[in-house]
């Protein structure tokens, strides 16, 4: 619970322009998504935080592919398909955290 109070700040701080109900989520996410992969939820958050200031709706273009969402996931073949769900933000941070495991 600590550790969530201490991403809510961190988040909100980083993008005051979200609601907190949302920086509540998020942080939760975060915290879960951390211990349940065995990664240090201070990385997982820099690492979002660095990618899209935890702007859940950033998109960049490169070509055909597409970075997209909170951990800016790569889409290699970007298209409305693909990409919508990525917008979700805690659909995003499962997939973020997912990469991370695996990196």
């Amino acid at each position: 619970m600590l550790l969530e109070l201490a991403l809510m700040t961190a988040i909100h701080k980083t993008n005051p322009s979200l609601q907190m109900p949302l920086v509540k989520k998020l942080a939760h996410v975060v915290a879960q998504e951390s211990q349940d992969r065995a990664l240090d939820p201070w990385v997982f958050f820099a690492l979002v935080r660095h990618e899209s200031r935890w702007v859940p709706t950033e998109v960049r273009y490169y070509g055909k592919s597409c970075d997209v969402g909170l951990g800016q996931v790569q889409i290699v073949h970007c298209n409305r398909k693909v990409l919508l769900p990525l917008l979700e933000p805690v659909t995003n941070l499962h997939r973020s955290a997912k990469i991370q495991k695996n990196a």
